[in-house]
């Protein structure tokens, strides 16, 4: 399973801070970013847990930046299938 979450508002804060001259708001959005990335890496993380322990295998978080300069985070694992 590969799911690729887009979190443009975490970019877009972070490109805005950039234009500070005193980089405070700058380092307060980068920040909020890292703490919104790892929220969504703690949910799932407790979900696939909850309720795919015995299932799922190689759960990986990556973070990535697309060319355009979007932030992209994903996550991969394997998953264990009857049969």
């Amino acid at each position: 399973m590969i799911t690729v979450t887009r979190s443009p508002s975490a970019y877009d804060k972070y490109k805005h801070g950039a234009n500070d001259s005193n980089g405070k708001n700058r380092q307060k959005n980068i920040d909020a970013a890292k703490s919104a990335y790892n929220k969504c890496k703690k949910t799932i993380t407790t979900y696939v847990k909850e309720n795919f322990a015995d299932r799922v295998f190689d759960l990986s978080f990556t973070q990535y930046q697309s060319q355009e300069g979007t932030k992209l985070y994903m996550f991969s694992s394997r998953y264990l299938v009857d049969g």
